[in-house]
C-alpha cells in the first residue's frame, strides 16, 4: 500500500514537472496564454508557491490583464514576502491600473513589517525564542546572576513579540482576507442589485473580506467605508 502510495505521488509530481516546464516554454516563445492556462493547471494539480505565481502573474501581465496579474503578485508575495522582484512587479501593475502611490506613513510602515515574514518564519522565530526563553530560565536557576536574569528577560520578551506576530498573522490576516477588484463595481448598502450604491471600487483595488451571503461578499475598502460586492468581482488573494 504505502508503496503504491509513493508511486501515485511520484506520478503527480512528475506530471507536475511536465506542465510547468511546458508553461515555462510557452512563456519563451511569447505564447502567454497558453503559458497562463498551464500555470494554472498547475496550481490546480498542487504546484502552488511563490515562484509559480510570479510566473502566472507575469503571464496576466503580458496578455493585459493587469488586475489578475496583481492578484497573482500579492499571492507570490505570501511566499516571497521580501523578495524584490515581486514588490517592483506590484508597483509596475498599480501604477498599469492607475492606482495612487501614496508615500508610507507610521501605519504603512507598520503594516509593510507585519507582512514582511511567512507563517512558517514567525513560527519558527517563536520556537527559536522559547528555546532560548527556557533554557535561560534554567540558567537562572541554577546559576542565578545579573547576566542569567537580563537573558531571560530579554528572551521572554522575543518569546512574546514573536508570539503576538503569530498571532496576529493567523487571527487577524487569515479572519479577514484579502482581494482584489477585477472589474469595476458599485459597492451597495446590502447584497442586492437594487440596493443603493455606497461607492465604486475600481479594477486592482485591494479590500478585506468581511464575510459572504450568497453570491455576494463583505468588503472593507481602506478609506472608503464597508458594502457588499458581488462575489466574481473580486479575487481572493
Amino acid at each position: 500500500m504505502a508503496l503504491l502510495l509513493a508511486l501515485v505521488l511520484a506520478f503527480g509530481q512528475d506530471s507536475v514537472d511536465r506542465i510547468l516546464a511546458e508553461a515555462f516554454a510557452k512563456y519563451r516563445a511569447g505564447e502567454y496564454a497558453a503559458a497562463r492556462d498551464l500555470y494554472t493547471r498547475a496550481v490546480e494539480a498542487g504546484a502552488d508557491g511563490g515562484e509559480v505565481r510570479y510566473n502566472l502573474g507575469n503571464c496576466e501581465a503580458r496578455t493585459g490583464n493587469w488586475p489578475a496579474a496583481l492578484a497573482e503578485y500579492r499571492r507570490a508575495q505570501a511566499f516571497l514576502p521580501r523578495d524584490a522582484d515581486v514588490r517592483h512587479n506590484i508597483e509596475v501593475a498599480r501604477r498599469k491600473l492607475g492606482l495612487p502611490t501614496p508615500s508610507p506613513g507610521l501605519t504603512d510602515t507598520l503594516r509593510a513589517f507585519l507582512s514582511g515574514f511567512t507563517r512558517g518564519e514567525l513560527l519558527r522565530a517563536a520556537l527559536v525564542a522559547e528555546a532560548l526563553f527556557f533554557a535561560a530560565l534554567a540558567w537562572r536557576t541554577l546559576r542565578p546572576s545579573g547576566l542569567a536574569r537580563a537573558l531571560s528577560v530579554g528572551s521572554g520578551c522575543a518569546l512574546l513579540a514573536s508570539l503576538a506576530l503569530l498571532g496576529h498573522e493567523i487571527f487577524f490576516r487569515s479572519a479577514r482576507p484579502r482581494a482584489v477588484v477585477l472589474a469595476e463595481a458599485p459597492a451597495r448598502s446590502e447584497p442586492r442589485a437594487d440596493r443603493e450604491e455606497l461607492f465604486r471600487l475600481r479594477p486592482g483595488e485591494e479590500l478585506r473580506i468581511l464575510g459572504s451571503e450568497g453570491e455576494w461578499v463583505r468588503v472593507e475598502a481602506p478609506g472608503r467605508g464597508v458594502g457588499w460586492l458581488p462575489a466574481e468581482a473580486v479575487e481572493r488573494i
